[in-house]
Parts: C-alpha cells; sequence; structure tokens
C-alpha cells in the first residue's frame, strides 16, 4: 500500500528538509549584501564624524618654518583647537593669513564656489596659514622701546621662550595699540619670523582678526627633532 506522502513525494525526497535547504540559500545570498550595506553606512558615518570634526573641532598641521623655534622645529606636527577661539597672550596660533599679511585675490566661477564649499569644511586650498605667538589681544599696547624690551601697557614682559641668546624683543622700537576683536602676533625666532611687526604700514597694521583665527595649539604629536 502506498502510503499519501508517498504519493506526492516520490522515494528520496525529503520536502521539509528541501524547503530549509532552499531558505538557507537565500539567507546566505542576502548576507553579504547586508554587511555590505551596514559597512557602507559605518564608514559613512567615521567619514562624516572625521569632516565635523576638522571643520569644528581639531585639525592638524607641519609646521613649514624656523619662526617659532626653539618651541616648534621644522617638520614638528601639532594639534590644533579649534573649539579654543579666542586666544590669550602667551597662547601659540595658527590663523589665516589671507587679506592679513598678503592679499588674497578671490576666483570666480566653479573654482570659487569650490573654495567656498571647502572653506565650509574647514579646507583652505589657497591660503597661506602662519604659527605665531600672541603677544597682544584686543585694547592692549604694545611696545618695544630702545632697550629692545617687549611691553603690553607698559609692562615688561618675560620672554622665556627666546632662542638662547636672543634678548631683544624687536631690532626696531614701536608702539600701537591693539584694535577690538584683533591680535598682535610675534615668532618666538624674532630675526626669521613674517609677523604683525611687519606689516605695521599695511592697511590692516598687521593685527589678526579673531575670525581669520583657526584654532590654539594644544600640543605636538609627532616632533622632528
Amino acid at each position: 500500500m502506498t502510503s499519501m506522502d508517498d504519493e506526492h513525494h516520490p522515494e528520496g525526497a525529503t520536502p521539509t528538509r528541501g524547503r530549509a535547504f532552499g531558505a538557507s540559500r537565500r539567507t546566505r545570498s542576502l548576507r553579504p549584501r547586508s554587511l555590505r550595506r551596514v559597512l557602507g553606512w559605518v564608514l559613512s558615518g567615521v567619514l562624516v564624524a572625521l569632516l565635523l570634526v576638522h571643520a569644528f573641532v581639531a585639525e592638524t598641521f607641519t609646521v613649514p618654518s624656523r619662526s617659532m623655534q626653539p618651541s616648534y622645529q621644522v617638520g614638528d606636527r601639532i594639534v590644533v583647537d579649534k573649539l579654543h577661539d579666542h586666544p590669550r597672550r602667551g597662547d601659540v596660533i595658527v590663523f589665516s593669513g589671507a587679506d592679513v599679511f598678503y592679499e588674497q585675490t578671490p576666483r570666480d566661477g566653479v573654482l570659487g564656489a569650490l573654495d567656498t564649499a571647502a572653506g565650509w569644511l574647514g579646507f583652505r586650498p589657497n591660503d597661506q596659514d602662519y604659527l605665531k605667538r600672541v603677544i597682544g589681544v584686543g585694547g592692549d599696547t604694545v611696545s618695544v622701546g630702545h632697550d629692545g624690551r617687549l611691553r603690553v601697557d607698559g609692562r615688561v614682559v618675560d620672554e622665556p621662550y627666546l632662542p638662547q641668546g636672543q634678548r631683544c624683543a624687536s631690532a626696531e622700537p614701536f608702539s600701537v595699540r591693539v584694535p577690538a576683536d584683533h591680535l598682535f602676533v610675534l615668532g618666538d625666532n624674532r630675526d626669521f619670523s613674517d609677523d604683525s611687526r611687519g606689516h605695521l604700514g599695511d592697511p590692516g597694521g598687521g593685527f589678526v582678526p579673531l575670525e581669520s583665527v583657526i584654532g590654539t595649539v594644544a600640543g605636538t604629536y609627532w616632533g622632528a627633532r
């Protein structure tokens, strides 16, 4: 006698196992796609996070010149804190020199639009950035007398960061008052630094607007020494 199961399923057929096997194949075929999709989301999230950190939190730079020796050597890699946007006297900052220490000609058309978009993300492909120390803030009177000593509001400033043997803050005497929301900056290695002193006669007077400040140096993560 032939059972109903035998009538509908020939000998050797195993329907339950067959359906399970088919479902397993579909599951295995979908699994790599799901993993790729999740991996894509993760990588996109990481990329967005890195861009946001670069634009608003921190940025890395390589020291290009000897203007800040001995504090920073050529080739040192530094981290700049972008959240610290109101530097104090003595802080070392990175700022954009565009229209501050040099005149920048904006690009038109598509290139100009790309420059603007890059600026929103914290990238400045056509800018020249500077690493200097804040000497005076808005309202300060910064001066160097014939004795070569640096003074802020008439008080002599101790400068232990100057290169060994360099006692003169500036070869040329000067006295300036820093406008509100601006900074007066100098390089530690005064004989080899393009800083506020060299732009006193420029339209901006050598003062750095706070809006041009990229951030304050938080530390060195790779020393070239």
